[in-house]
């Protein structure tokens, strides 16, 4: 929701669970957004991930495709 952008609340979690997934054993995290979730793909490569692959999907929307090392 639009009055709740800007508080910090999904890096908070985005934190949470890679503090998580780490204790876990896991050694990275791959998650995908579409080109038209910008606020989603920004929040991720503020947060480590890189980009490894972009793809187009069956409607022709770009898909990308980002990993973080943990």
């Amino acid at each position: 929701m639009p009055a709740f952008r800007a508080c910090g609340i999904a890096t908070e979690l985005m934190h949470q669970q890679h503090q998580w997934a780490k204790e876990k054993g896991y050694l990275q995290i791959e998650t995908r957004t579409f080109h038209q979730w910008r606020n989603m793909l920004i929040i991720n490569l503020k947060n480590g991930f890189d980009i490894t692959q972009t793809r187009t999907d069956e409607r022709g929307q770009l898909k990308i495709i980002l990993r973080k090392i943990l």
